[in-house]
């Protein structure tokens, strides 16, 4: 990402959080505002880092996958309810997209920081690790975004069980890792 993407996503932050803390005491599309221009930010920040590593990455490692369609499923969920609150329609406190947006979104996020941190937190031997904990990204990444698409249409049981599936992958390689080898003199 380029510091010119930074700054204008860092400046986006701000006058998100202007409109929100205005939305309290004024109007409540203010806060629909402040979401739109926070989604902004995000898609500019998660657009300058795909820029960069390019599409090969997205395809190599679950981690990097799983994030990005974290945050991917994040900024929809800013637009989604920033629009309907400049339109005047009330989200809800649990609203389909607000759901998919913790599953799918923060989920996705959380499992692909999961997938390269405990690799690197337990040490050597750390490739074959982060190799177990990347590939065959395919099942995982559709479970979880199928489960994210399951709860916006109103099918919770099918987000339930594509969720289940997800984090028995999930389960099945953190519980595979390698522990660190220590060399006995």
């Amino acid at each position: 990402m380029s510091g010119r993407e930074a700054v204008a996503a860092w400046w986006g932050c701000v006058a998100a959080a202007g409109f929100i803390v205005a939305g309290l005491v004024g109007p409540v599309r203010l806060v629909g505002a402040g979401a739109v221009v926070a989604g902004t930010s995000g898609a500019v920040v998660l657009g300058g880092i795909v820029g960069r590593l390019g599409r090969r990455a997205l395809k190599e490692t679950l981690p990097y996958l799983q994030v990005t369609s974290g945050v991917v499923w994040l900024v929809a969920w800013t637009f989604v309810d920033g629009v309907g609150l400049l339109r005047g329609v009330p989200t809800g406190r649990f609203a389909p997209w607000t759901a998919a947006a913790v599953v799918a979104g923060v989920g996705q996020v959380l499992a692909g920081s999961i997938a390269y941190l405990a690799p690197v937190a337990l040490g050597p031997p750390i490739g074959d690790n982060l190799r177990r904990m990347g590939r065959s990204p395919a099942l995982p990444w559709a479970a979880a975004n199928v489960a994210g698409l399951a709860l916006v249409c109103g099918f919770p049981v099918v987000a339930a069980a594509v969720g289940a599936v997800w984090l028995g992958d999930l389960a099945r390689r953190v519980v595979g890792l390698r522990r660190p080898t220590r060399v006995v003199r």
